[in-house]
């Protein structure tokens, strides 16, 4: 616990602050965005209700990770006395998501500090303007259900007050508490922390798939590019602002399983892509572009009214949210229930916004503003400003009067010889000038070299200070124009920052409505980003089916790996695991896939290109596929990326197990399993056997999730480990397709591919070295041994016109096309005519000759 912080160490005005309590299986949360002035509460604790201790502080900690993953805070708050394994995880998870961990002592979760600030505030204002504040009061007359967030919510709160404390001391009024303000003064909204609505993905998940890490050497170019993604969120990421941005990561990294919230997010997606919608939909694209933080602007102005770009982002935000809703007025017509753009055509009221920028402009002079770098307020808006500015535009040439008369004063006073030398002065640059200092008012400026001639004494000149080659003076005129025209810049200036703060207050008292528009323009930036991804890749909108374990994908496409090649092999993807309520399922349903096959045959981009159409389905987005049916997941398991590092002292093999181990313990029948090559960090018969005995539990369990499993251990299938007619597991065999010397997948069966190796054989030079090319290509034996034995029927007289007559003229050109691409991948030209001339080439040569016995 010593990386722990100190109290003062808050920034208590751009901190997201998850303050939680933890009591043996409840769980406590409370989180608060300072700058959106949101809280996010339970509604009820959470319980976890398990009699394995080992499972339920799994469970706790996948809850955790799922929260800090979704809301990003940058600082976490805990009691001090919290459990040492929990730390431990919590300290883990603040290096992979960068938040902060901040220690409290136990006497500051006190369920009192709530109370106490809530009913104070209630007393305080006769109308409550915090959205959704019915929240708080039904934690007010909870009983204990929800002890555990009451209580980290009084932490909060009290930290909140001590920092307040700390600051008034700064400022010596330390004995002042009346000063301190109430934490519910700095709330707009108050939501339900939900949970039941949520795909739970821990951070291997969202680095096996590929959400954010970029898949290293991809591309040959090494260019990414939105035609060329390296990673989920490049992908979809064509958002300009911060907010929009922030909330693409939290929708990635917290999908929904929510049937019709998933429907509402793809009607915006339909909408947006409808042909008689295109103009207004490049329109649209165009106005998200150029709408600033309008969650800055509030918290600037909330602070201070003295910078000018907060008030010409006020400006730009308004007109673009006024363009942004007209667009959204266009394009629907409520023939789709789409509940975003329906919200804002009826529910936003454009009203405001207009009479809010009409304001602005009768008051700013923008263009004004922008050229000076500093707010100009416009004339005839305040008569105390205007008569203020009109004296400070006469004041040159009263100041031209005074230092003229001052300085007929001083010749008049002058000898001969003096006033020759104060005359040449003259003539070059006045000796004498009036000015004016804000805050030191009016004053004679006099040249240093004329201050002997000076009697400053008997023309009761005080001299106020000096510079190398002036000397200052307050005279008797000086102190008339202080009295009449007084400090007239800081005049202006406070009649301007009085107008701001009257508009400012104009503008705060309308933030809950802002804030509402700022959220819905960001989940907006974020879908038209999901429909222009959609409109470039040719993506589709799956069905979602509720209580169906169902995928069943045609021509599928990896999201990724599709934009980083010329041409790519789309997939099938079959799985019907039947109705999620039924406890038993049989030969007519199948809940697991299982993929074979050679290496480097496509089998992983197979199982990530599955689990990301399934992702994609749910964050609301259209997926690369000709057609989807998805049953809803609760959690997306993998065992994929083995991660390792040297500050974990376990082996290759543990880290699998502990991986593989999550998924068996955490998976429901509605969750989906992805593991790839689980066991070959071990040994050779245990690596198989333990591969073998999961896909045997899995497929023996009445609550068997959806599992898709890749595996190169062609022995598993053997009848001492595991068979292939297992009822509810699909087997899948790849074979080798290269496109541009990219190996791809495709699911038509092993015969087909003994069928292409016989075709990229014949036809390049004889039997034996199609056979030694393809064993130096990673084939597996069995293979090459199969393809033989058609060798021998061919030569026996084997049929292979009949045996082409089951492929389609399609797949038959796509074998010719393979061939030529394949010889220039596997074979070198043997011809002495060969333009490679080089001695490696010819070395490679005779080798491969002698190898061949084909050398003369």
């Amino acid at each position: 616990m010593g990386n722990s912080l100190r109290e003062e160490s808050f920034d208590w005005e751009n901190d997201v602050i998850l303050c939680l309590e933890l009591s043996q299986t409840n769980l406590g949360i409370v989180i608060y965005d300072f700058e959106r002035e949101s809280l996010l509460v339970l509604s009820q604790d959470i319980t976890v209700k398990n009699n394995d201790s080992q499972t339920s502080c799994s469970e706790i900690n996948m809850i955790l990770e799922g929260l800090i993953n979704e809301n990003r805070p940058t600082v976490l708050v805990c009691s001090s006395n919290m459990g040492g394994s929990l730390f431990e995880h919590l300290t883990y998870l603040s290096h992979s998501y960068d938040f902060r961990i901040q220690m409290q002592p136990r006497d500051k979760f006190k369920i009192q500090y709530f109370f106490q600030a809530w009913i104070a505030f209630q007393e305080e204002n006769a109308i409550i303007e915090i959205q959704g504040f019915q929240i708080l009061d039904h934690i007010c007359s909870s009983d204990k259900l929800i002890e555990l967030t009451s209580t980290a919510l009084g932490c909060i709160i009290k930290s909140m007050e001590h920092h307040s404390f700390m600051s008034l001391a700064d400022e010596g009024n330390e004995n002042n508490n009346n000063c301190l303000p109430n934490f519910f003064s700095r709330v707009t909204k108050v939501e339900q922390l939900l949970l039941k609505d949520r795909v739970f993905l821990d951070q291997e998940a969202l680095e096996a798939l590929q959400i954010f890490r970029p898949i290293e050497n991809m591309s040959s170019s090494g260019k990414n590019t939105k035609n060329n993604a390296s990673c989920i969120f490049d992908l979809l990421n064509y958002t300009t602002s911060e907010v929009g941005k922030s909330l693409l990561k939290k929708w990635l990294v917290s999908p929904l399983c929510n049937k019709e919230l998933i429907e509402q997010r793809q009607s915006t997606i339909q909408i947006l892509l409808d042909d008689k919608n295109a103009i207004q939909f490049d329109d649209l694209k165009e106005a998200l572009k150029e709408i600033p933080n309008i969650f800055r602007i509030i918290n600037t102005l909330n602070k201070t009214v003295s910078k000018f770009n907060a008030w010409v982002q006020w400006h730009r935000f308004c007109e673009k949210a006024l363009d942004i809703i007209k667009l959204c007025h266009i394009i629907y017509d409520d023939s789709i229930d789409c509940e975003l753009l329906k919200k804002i055509k009826h529910h936003v009221d454009k009203a405001v916004l207009v009479q809010l920028l009409q304001k602005t402009e009768q008051m700013i002079d923008v263009e004004a503003s922008i050229l000076q770098k500093q707010i100009v307020i416009k004339d005839n808006i305040n008569v105390q400003l205007d008569q203020a500015r009109n004296t400070y535009s006469k004041l040159e040439n009263i100041l031209s009067v005074v230092a003229n008369e001052s300085n007929e004063l001083v010749s008049s006073l002058l000898s001969e010889s003096e006033k020759a030398i104060f005359d040449k002065l003259n003539s070059e640059e006045m000796a004498i000038n009036a000015i004016y200092v804000p805050q030191l008012g009016y004053l004679l400026s006099v040249d240093i070299r004329i201050q002997e001639m000076i009697k400053a004494k008997e023309l009761s000149w005080d001299e106020v200070f000096r510079e190398e080659n002036f000397i200052y003076y307050k005279t008797d005129d000086n102190r008339a124009m202080d009295e009449h025209f007084g400090d007239i810049h800081a005049i202006i200036s406070d009649l301007e920052i009085e107008i701001l703060q009257e508009f400012q207050s104009v503008v705060l008292n309308s933030k809950c409505f802002l804030f509402q528009v700022g959220e819905c323009f960001a989940e907006l930036e974020v879908l038209v980003g999901f429909a222009r991804a959609s409109e470039i890749h040719n993506y589709v909108k799956p069905e979602i089916e509720e209580q169906e374990g169902i995928i069943d994908i045609k021509k599928g496409r990896h999201p990724l790996y599709e934009s980083a090649v010329l041409t790519y092999i789309p997939n099938d993807m079959e799985m019907d695991g039947g109705p999620f309520n039924s406890d038993t399922w049989d030969e007519s349903f199948h809940r697991v896939a299982v993929i074979t096959g050679p290496n480097s045959s496509g089998k992983s981009v197979f199982l990530t290109q599955n689990g990301l159409i399934v992702y994609l389905t749910h964050i609301g987005c259209y997926v690369p596929a000709d057609g989807a049916r998805i049953g809803l997941v609760d959690k997306i398991l993998t065992r994929i990326v083995t991660k390792e590092t040297v500050s974990k002292t376990q082996s290759t093999f543990q880290i699998d197990a502990n991986q593989m181990s999550k998924c068996l313990s955490l998976a429901t029948v509605r969750s989906l399993v992805l593991i790839d090559e689980f066991g070959k960090g071990t040994d050779v018969i245990d690596g198989p056997s333990l591969f073998g005995a999961i896909i045997k539990r899995y497929s023996e369990n009445t609550n068997c999730p959806r599992v898709i499993a890749c595996t190169h251990y062609h022995e598993v299938f053997s009848p001492n480990i595991l068979t292939t007619n297992i009822p509810g597991v699909l087997f899948y065999k790849t074979e080798i397709l290269l496109k541009d010397s990219n190996p791809q997948i495709t699911t038509n069966g092993f015969e087909q591919n003994i069928t292409f190796l016989y075709k990229m054989v014949n036809g390049i030079t004889e039997d034996s070295y199609g056979i030694y090319c393809a064993r130096n290509c990673g084939l597996r034996s069995d293979i090459i041994d199969r393809a033989q034995k058609i060798f021998v029927n061919i030569t026996n007289g084997f049929d292979m016109a009949s045996y082409y007559q089951k492929y389609s003229p399609q797949e038959l050109e796509q074998f010719h096309a393979n061939q030529v691409i394949v010889k220039n991948f596997l074979t070198w030209d043997l011809e002495p005519t060969s333009q490679e001339n080089t001695v490696e080439d010819k070395t490679l040569r005779r080798k491969l000759l002698r190898i061949l016995n084909l050398e003369k």
